[in-house]
């Protein structure tokens, strides 16, 4: 891709977290990569996150 799209964000609360909170959660042995627990609410997590843009989606186009 030769364009970058900048986009605002509309919330940022996230990024005023602790650096500190992130990298505990990273740490952790490599087979735990492979736990299927991790893998299923990484999944879920994922799912959410395509139902909430698709719901923001709707709403933008229903606000036009």
């Amino acid at each position: 891709p030769n364009d970058i799209t900048v986009v605002a964000a509309e919330d940022t609360a996230i990024l005023k977290g602790s650096a500190k909170t992130t990298n505990m959660a990273l740490t952790g042995t490599a087979s735990r990569v492979y736990d299927p627990v991790v893998i299923k609410k990484l999944f879920e997590d994922a799912e959410q996150v395509k139902s909430a843009l698709e719901q923001r989606t709707k709403a933008l186009e229903a606000a036009q």
